[in-house]
C-alpha cells in the first residue's frame, strides 16, 4: 500500500519511504516496516547515509536518525531544491 509515496531511498538492508506525511523504514528482505515519525508531506527528496536519512522539506534540510526518528534542522536555504544525492 505505497500509493502516494513521494520519495524513497535505500541504505544497507533497509528502504526509507515517505508515505503520506510519515517516514518509514522498510526491511528489504522481510518487508517489515516501522514509522520514523510524521511531518514529511512537503519533502522533495530523501537520501540515506550513515544511520541518518536526509530530507528536504519546507525549504530546509533535515537529518533524521534511522534509530529513533529524532531529527534536526541543518540548513534553511533549500527553497526550490529538487534533488538530493549523497556520494
Amino acid at each position: 500500500t505505497y500509493a502516494g509515496t513521494t520519495a524513497a531511498t535505500g541504505s544497507g538492508d533497509y528502504l526509507y519511504v515517505i508515505q503520506g506525511d510519515v517516514l518509514y523504514s522498510v526491511n528489504a528482505y522481510s518487508g517489515d516496516y516501522a514509522s520514523l515519525g510524521g511531518g514529511y508531506s512537503e519533502s522533495t527528496e530523501i537520501a540515506a547515509y550513515g544511520g541518518y536519512v536526509y530530507c528536504v522539506w519546507e525549504g530546509s534540510l533535515w537529518k533524521t536518525s534511522t534509530a529513533d526518528g529524532s531529527y534536526e534542522q541543518l540548513d534553511s536555504t533549500w527553497d526550490g531544491t529538487t534533488a538530493l544525492c549523497i556520494l
